[in-house]
């Protein structure tokens, strides 16, 4: 965000002036503004709180905030599953239970996601297909249906 702000008010700034700006950045902002907000949203707070005067070229780098927040998350999992050696317990055509909206099923894993250690689940009865147009699965985190997961079993 520093970055595209950065180079959207065309200002240069040293090393140490760079970092204070991150810095008044994460004062301003928590992780989940960033993850959750559109590019109006974060550009009024950035009139509201820092007192930026954006415009409609702000307002659309800001959009691409989120992007580059999933692209990052992404990015550092795939490190950790990588560096920690994280394997998954199940098979593609296991049956698992999952809970999706508060409600428990029984599913079936259908795709395995080794690098961001997920499980794609097939569950008839929310209506997923197989094959065709449609819903193939429901994406789950490795932790979120191998119980034992934290008991270091499958990473190092």
């Amino acid at each position: 965000m520093a970055k595209i702000l950065n180079e959207w008010s065309c200002e240069e700034m040293n090393v140490e002036e760079f970092e204070n700006f991150v810095e008044e950045l994460k004062e301003v902002f928590s992780s989940s503004d960033l993850f959750n907000s559109d590019g109006y949203e974060l550009a009024r707070d950035l009139e509201k709180e820092m007192d930026v005067q954006s415009d409609s070229e702000l307002v659309d780098d800001m959009n691409s905030i989120n992007y580059h927040c999933h692209s990052c998350l992404r990015e550092n999992v795939e490190n950790w599953v990588k560096d920690c050696e994280i394997t998954p317990k199940y098979s593609i055509g296991d049956e698992v239970s999952v809970w999706v909206k508060n409600v428990n099923y029984i599913g079936e894993i259908s795709k395995i996601y080794e690098r961001t250690a997920e499980y794609s689940i097939f569950i008839e009865e929310l209506g997923h297909v197989r094959e065709g147009v449609g819903t193939t699965g429901t994406i789950k985190k490795f932790e979120e249906i191998e119980k034992d997961f934290f008991d270091e079993k499958h990473w190092k």
